[in-house]
């Protein structure tokens, strides 16, 4: 029981930042479209690879 515990903490440990970036992300977004800015479509950035 005590290997499980490390685990699920080492996982916790693992994930918290990611959901600290998501957190942060979902929501910057509401204030760029009150800004009039498009998120999905930033403007120094391609989302399209062009060979």
């Amino acid at each position: 029981m005590t290997e499980l515990k490390q685990v699920v903490q080492d996982y916790y440990l693992g994930i918290v930042p990611l959901l600290a970036v998501q957190k942060f992300y979902m929501g910057i977004s509401p204030i760029l479209v009150s800004l009039g800015y498009n998120p999905d479509a930033p403007v120094v950035l391609n989302k399209v690879t062009r060979t």
